[in-house]
């Protein structure tokens, strides 16, 4: 008598497969949360990828910024990267008009001149702005910020789909609940632009993993819905 049958006829075995049937269902409603939080990710993304959402930005020269920061009309942190600074600029600041925003952006390649750095330290001095570098990772050169956004943006609604469709295909035990359950998994513990909700995804993906590799969850995934 193979565990199908004894499902059938055995207390215990019954027991068993209703216990079976509450971590399958907790599964389910583990990747229907990841698949809602992967596509609220997304929507609050949207913003960055059109003009609406964009920062905008007071382009100025390098003498314009030296002045700005040697006579204290520069607040908060400067950011110095390998192409342009950026930073934002007092209320009021010279030659910032009403309609101007106040962060401002210079096109500056500070590895050009062996002394910026002490003298940035020398026109700051004495007053509470700071400055830090910001140094590119490898893959921010291989596209444009915004379309980068877009990828991840796409790739995001995605992996929502997916663990949204797998989570509810879990719950009723459809065919094929198994197949998308397991790259719902897969795609749940690899989906690492939601950071800040990345450990519930994580959990979540590898309870569905170690679950769906199980014999007796394949077995009863395999029978369907009674």
């Amino acid at each position: 008598m193979n565990w199908q049958d004894r499902v059938t006829v055995d207390p215990e075995v019954c027991h068993g497969k209703a216990k079976i049937l509450s971590r399958l269902k907790l599964a389910g409603t583990f990747n229907i949360v990841v698949g809602i939080l992967s596509l609220l990710w997304a929507i609050l993304m949207l913003p960055t990828i059109t003009p609406i959402g964009r920062t905008r930005q007071k382009k100025i020269s390098p003498p314009e910024f030296w002045n700005y920061a040697a006579n204290g009309h520069i607040v908060g942190t400067i950011i110095v990267r390998e192409k342009k600074i950026e930073g934002t600029l007092v209320p009021g600041a010279p030659g910032l008009k009403r309609d101007q925003p106040r962060k401002f952006v210079v096109d500056y390649v500070f590895s050009a001149e062996s002394d910026f750095d002490e003298r940035l330290q020398k026109a700051l001095a004495g007053t509470p702005t700071t400055y830090r570098y910001h140094f590119a990772s490898w893959w921010e050169g291989l596209l444009p910020p915004p379309l980068i956004m877009l990828v991840v943006l796409v790739l995001s609604a995605a992996c929502g789909i997916v663990e949204l469709v797998a989570g509810i295909m879990l719950l009723k035990r459809t065919p094929g609940a198994r197949t998308l359950g397991l790259v719902s998994g897969f795609v749940s513990c690899v989906s690492v632009w939601g950071c800040c909700v990345y450990p519930f995804c994580l959990a979540a993906g590898i309870f569905t993993l170690i679950l769906l590799f199980k014999e007796q969850y394949r077995l009863l995934l395999e029978q369907g819905h009674p």
